[in-house]
């Protein structure tokens, strides 16, 4: 089972003068699917380690290695259509498998 870490989710920016309610909020779409992509891999047993160190690394990597793709808002998620979703989910797997590999090689425990 993949760790429970991998659902959080940040809701908020907090700036150092005021609240998160005065800050924008801007999403990263690539995310979401990383975190998924990273689930299932833990979740189908192809990882070494599944340990929430060794899920947190793998995700880590996965997120550095994957381009951001950035909006404000849910609505501007319309404007990008469903082009917006680069990489292909065939590249995230090769992703998310290079970036076990990499934490398999080198487990931080």
């Amino acid at each position: 089972m993949a760790s429970p870490l991998l659902g959080i989710k940040y809701d908020s920016i907090h700036d150092l003068t005021g609240s998160a309610d005065e800050v924008p909020r801007v999403i990263n779409v690539n995310e979401e699917r990383v975190i998924n992509a990273v689930r299932e891999f833990i979740n189908a047993g192809k990882a070494v380690c599944a340990c929430d160190e060794c899920t947190l690394d793998i995700l880590a990597i996965s997120l550095n290695r994957t381009p951001p793709r950035y909006i404000v808002n849910d609505i501007h998620m319309n404007c990008f259509g469903e082009s917006a979703g680069k990489p292909p989910n065939e590249d995230l797997d090769e992703i998310v498998a290079g970036a076990a590999k990499l934490v398999a090689e080198k487990p931080h425990h």
